[in-house]
């Protein structure tokens, strides 16, 4: 079920930066960026979110109003951004920081058999 809701504030929570230790082929520094917000949303009636009062409003699932942490995260080359940012909602402080170590994990493994071992093969 959709609800009209009003968003009350986005504060970040949590961010930084990781650094794989590596480069890519074209010599950038691979990593990874990551934030963890904390989203509140107020609950409108469709007369108040059609009212003026209330230009902005959004469409949002009932079960998203659930998940009040959301993660952002998104490979960097040279502390760059580069390529898809990607979003996750989460239900808890924990699960957000939980999914953060699986992101930079994964991102390190691609990252890594893309670059590192195509490297090797090209000196050898």
């Amino acid at each position: 079920m959709l609800l009209y809701v009003k968003r009350l504030s986005s504060d970040m929570v949590a961010g930084g930066r990781e650094d794989f230790g590596f480069i890519d082929q074209k010599g950038r520094a691979c990593g990874y960026l990551w934030t963890i917000y904390l989203e509140q949303w107020q609950v409108l009636t469709e007369r108040q979110a059609i009212d003026e009062e209330y230009k902005a409003y959004f469409r949002l699932e009932e079960k998203r109003l659930k998940t009040p942490y959301r993660v952002r995260g998104s490979p960097t080359r040279n502390g760059q951004c580069y390529g898809p940012t990607n979003w996750t909602d989460c239900a808890s402080l924990d699960a957000a920081q939980k999914n953060v170590a699986n992101r930079i994990k994964n991102a390190q493994k691609r990252d890594h058999k893309k670059f590192v071992t195509s490297l090797v093969k090209e000196r050898a």
